[in-house]
């Protein structure tokens, strides 16, 4: 146990030995002699001369100009498909009962007109005989209207909850209904929230965040004519391919949708940005060697940073490694210039 006690003590005294070394390194780099602080125009200005900027390992690269959408971040819940199921079916069962008794009136209806014409023809066939065939002519007219009915009671049911777009799909059997039934592919309602009206047409296209961080598109089926009760806005239903779903019925989905059209500015990787007195600060290079701290408006996430689109310039260079580096050799510059005067 002594041995091993002794064993770690070296090693983070080996340790100890080399953080101090990179310390003094790196001191050593931003010494007076190499870098120094100025005000020009009311900004802090730090200059480095070569040497120092590469112990210190600073690192710049030229900004690139970039397109950002802004996105609205929805509520979706993936659906059943049974209720598409029994919908078909139960229409289709419907539709062949009122096909059926329609076919039924036909054929009553001619046998009535048939021994109409035969009693008028010299009374070859008695009148109660034309009667009974009215009567059943009649009663099965009767019988087809009320089948129809329940056809088009569900129809008008159908488009209640689910718009015209699908219930064409569906009646007829479309493809669509057709993948969606088959698993193919599964059905997102996709609630956003009351009072949010930014969106100038409905998005062709959502972006699905899956459970494994990954952004997967859906594509826009119709604006349905209903609202779910928990969040009061505008709904709308799409489709999205289960080659990368991993959802299942009834689980509750973060969907972004596209607003307003796209605006141009550049992106400031996360790297790139110190934090100072509550506020995020990037170093510009403004030309070689001289550094100016400017401030970032942080509000606008990207995916590896933020994106700007005011105090900051494409093809700028701002410094990507090392920032930190830089804002403490400012602060001890601005004190040194403090106790200079």
């Amino acid at each position: 146990m002594r041995k091993v006690a002794l064993w770690v003590l070296m090693i983070f005294a080996l340790q100890g030995c080399r953080e101090s070394e990179t310390e003094r390194e790196r001191e050593q780099a931003v010494s007076p002699s190499k870098a120094s602080v100025a005000v020009i125009d009311g900004a802090a200005v730090v200059t480095l001369e070569e040497i120092a900027r590469q112990k210190g390992g600073i690192a710049t690269g030229a900004l690139q100009a970039v397109n950002h959408q802004r996105m609205i971040r929805a509520f979706g819940v993936v659906l059943p498909i049974q209720e598409w199921v029994d919908l078909r079916n139960t229409y289709a069962a419907a539709k062949a009962q009122s096909e059926s008794a329609q076919a039924t009136v036909l054929a009553t209806q001619q046998e009535y007109l048939r021994l109409k014409g035969l009693h008028a023809d010299d009374r070859n066939i008695s009148a109660r005989a034309v009667q009974l065939a009215e009567a059943t002519f009649r009663s099965d007219e009767a019988r087809a209207q009320a089948t129809r009915e329940v056809s088009l009671a569900i129809e008008r049911n159908a488009r209640q909850q689910w718009g015209e777009a699908v219930v064409q799909a569906v009646l007829t059997g479309s493809p669509m209904f057709t993948r969606v039934t088959s698993l193919e592919e599964a059905l997102v309602q996709v609630s956003l929230p009351a009072g949010e009206e930014s969106l100038a047409s409905l998005p062709d296209t959502a972006h699905i965040q899956t459970s494994g961080g990954a952004s997967i598109e859906a594509s826009l089926i119709t604006r349905l004519p209903r609202t779910d009760p928990r969040f009061q806005g505008i709904t709308l239903l799409y489709r999205v391919s289960r080659k990368s779903f991993d959802f299942v019925a009834g689980v509750n989905i973060p969907v972004f949708l596209p607003a307003g059209d796209p605006i141009s500015g550049v992106n400031i990787p996360a790297m790139a940005v110190v934090w100072w007195q509550g506020k995020s600060w990037v170093y510009v290079e403004t030309s070689s060697g001289q550094f100016i701290r400017r401030e970032l408006r942080a509000d606008l996430p990207s995916f590896d940073g933020w994106f700007v689109n005011q105090g900051f310039s494409a093809e700028e260079a701002i410094v990507l490694k090392g920032a930190q580096l830089l804002l403490s050799q400012e602060l001890l510059g601005q004190i040194q210039m403090e106790e200079g005067d």
